[in-house]
């Protein structure tokens, strides 16, 4: 995997009802190069969450997974859903208090929240099968 430089860094998310993941990547050379891949198994009760729950999940854990690169770069989010671009773009007191805390700390990261379609999302290609 090649080494990340000082440019942006982008980061495609994407949530299962059994999984999370991401994809970072940067641009080097005109071609997007991989830095890293990151995908978890949900728990029996993070499978319960609602949609947007799992994929602000998905945000959090990704940011924090890789804060070590992100520190110094700028951050853009791609997501296939909709709500969580709106969600991370105007926070709102209407939050649950752990959607607020997953909420802070991804913008500490990034403003940058994007929509992307969902068949050109490729971190859910990296998700595992079985977690599908």
């Amino acid at each position: 995997m090649p080494r990340p430089h000082f440019s942006g860094i982008d980061a495609s998310i994407a949530a299962t009802s059994h999984a999370v993941g991401a994809a970072l990547q940067q641009r080097q050379t005109g071609d997007w190069a991989p830095l890293g891949f990151f995908s978890r198994i949900l728990t029996p009760t993070e499978r319960r969450y609602s949609t947007f729950r799992q994929e602000l999940l998905a945000a959090y854990l990704a940011v924090k997974h890789y804060c070590h690169f992100l520190e110094g770069h700028s951050l853009t989010i791609y997501t296939d859903h909709k709500p969580l671009i709106h969600a991370l773009c105007s926070p709102s007191a209407n939050h649950l208090p752990r959607e607020a805390r997953h909420t802070a700390y991804v913008l500490k990261f990034t403003g940058d929240i994007r929509h992307i379609p969902g068949e050109t999302n490729y971190a859910a290609d990296a998700l595992p099968p079985y977690s599908r």
